[in-house]
């Protein structure tokens, strides 16, 4: 499974996307089509890691064209990217969930 998202600290989750794959430059660049269409009333950065797709030239190209900022992270250093405690919580969330169906199936299949 693979999320791109944005986020800002005043507006909470701005987009979202999901996939069962990996995302490919030639799908972040349409996610950053809908962001910029999403607040195309504003100046907008994005936040990105070195990851290749965000590095990736038809990436770069498009946000010059959509007058996106791009500020890159340094090179990967967890405490220093704000997603990394989200991400966090939302993984320790998703096996308590997994761990709880896997009990009440089990509680099932003993009763």
């Amino acid at each position: 499974m693979a999320v791109v998202a944005a986020v800002s600290p005043a507006q909470g989750l701005i987009a979202f996307e999901m996939k069962e794959s990996s995302f490919k430059a030639i799908d972040f660049s349409n996610f950053l089509e809908k962001l910029a269409d999403k607040v195309s009333h504003r100046p907008l950065t994005v936040l990105l890691d070195n990851c290749s797709i965000h590095k990736a030239r038809v990436s770069k190209t498009l946000a010059q064209r959509l007058k996106i900022d791009l500020l890159w992270n340094v090179p990967y250093r967890p405490e220093l990217n704000g997603i990394e405690f989200v991400w966090s919580i939302a993984k320790r969330r998703f096996r308590r969930m997994q761990l709880q169906r896997m009990l009440g199936t089990l509680a099932l299949t003993f009763e």
